[in-house]
């Protein structure tokens, strides 16, 4: 039955660490790592290195002695590494946490804390990042891994914030119906890149498009993503205006993909034939590096592994003859 090293047993470690404490200690390390986490209770190796961080908080262990022992790869090897890693971790933000209820006990114990987890950190034993996902703001700065304590816990706040809070649904009652009659115009007059004349006003530079497509999206509020649809159809109907990067340029590249495959299986789930003005410009769009085939494929009938196990029945059927 495997239990926690403590009390006397671990004492005598500490007290025969140079004359082989040390490398008892570091079996049962790789010994508790690879333990099953216990129904209920701390797991061993979290308990074990818990009693070893008082150890040198209380003076009975030198911090440079245990931080040699946890870094040599021959007696915490790299596949454990991991596990004493998050481990540490935890114990610190732990241990932390009790100092800042107990005034007398932070006092005295504090500075051997900081101490010890800057030596951990410089022998590459911990992670600073993370460490920044673990420890209070506080004691980051203690160990010289932040500046200001103040000032990230504003920036986690706003972090937190922008990743729990902000709305990605864009509203669509804030648009005005008279943008999208004007971009339509404005899209028509994007100049071909072969010479063909397709402006009714003459427009020869797509720039001066570009820009009143902008401006319309910002003046009447424009969803991007129905603007993009709209872009896409002016390049659908004259191919060569995907030279005009710039247009593309305007709109988050991962999204052209989606749009796509949603105009592909509007006519697959109609049971229509899929316009060749379409297939078309998935193809100039492959050409010109605006997305990689990877990023369509999910959107395509029938499926990669549909079309293999159509040409393996096939190739079977061949065999058979």
């Amino acid at each position: 039955t495997m239990s926690v090293v403590g009390g006397e047993a671990l004492a005598q470690h500490i007290d025969t660490w140079a004359s082989g404490g040390k490398e008892k200690t570091a079996d049962l390390v790789r010994e508790y790592a690879a333990a099953p986490a216990p129904a209920a209770g701390a797991h061993p190796l979290k308990a074990l290195l818990l009693e070893l961080v008082y150890a040198v908080l209380k003076g009975k262990l030198d911090a440079g002695k245990l931080c040699d022992t946890l870094a040599n790869a021959t007696m915490v090897p790299e596949e454990v590494r991991p596990r004493v890693q998050s481990d540490l971790a935890d114990i610190f933000w732990l241990v932390g946490l009790q100092l800042e209820a107990d005034e007398e006990r932070s006092k005295k114990e504090k500075k051997p804390l900081v101490l010890l987890i800057k030596e951990l950190l410089r022998e590459k034993v911990l992670l600073p990042d993370l460490l920044k996902t673990r420890l209070e703001p506080e004691m980051l700065q203690e160990t010289e891994l932040i500046t200001d304590h103040a000032q990230f816990n504003k920036q986690q706040v706003r972090m937190n914030t922008r990743t729990l809070y902000t709305q990605q649904k864009y509203n669509l009652f804030r648009e005005e119906s008279e943008g999208y009659s004007k971009l339509i115009t404005e899209l028509s007059e994007l100049p071909a890149a072969n010479g063909k004349e397709t402006s009714t006003r003459g427009c020869k530079q797509a720039s001066e498009v570009i820009t009143n497509v902008q401006s319309l999206i910002g003046y009447f509020d424009l969803e991007p993503n129905r603007v993009l649809d709209l872009v896409l159809e002016a390049v659908e109907a004259v191919p060569s205006r995907v030279r005009h990067s710039k247009l593309l340029s305007l709109f988050n590249p991962k999204y052209i993909p989606h749009v796509l495959g949603f105009k592909l299986n509007s006519y697959f789930s109609a049971k229509e034939p899929t316009p060749p003005s379409l297939c078309t410009l998935c193809a100039v769009l492959l050409q010109h590096k605006v997305m990689a085939l990877e990023q369509l494929l999910p959107h395509l009938t029938p499926s990669v592994a549909e079309l293999a196990a159509a040409a393996e029945t096939r190739r079977s059927a061949m065999l058979a003859q």
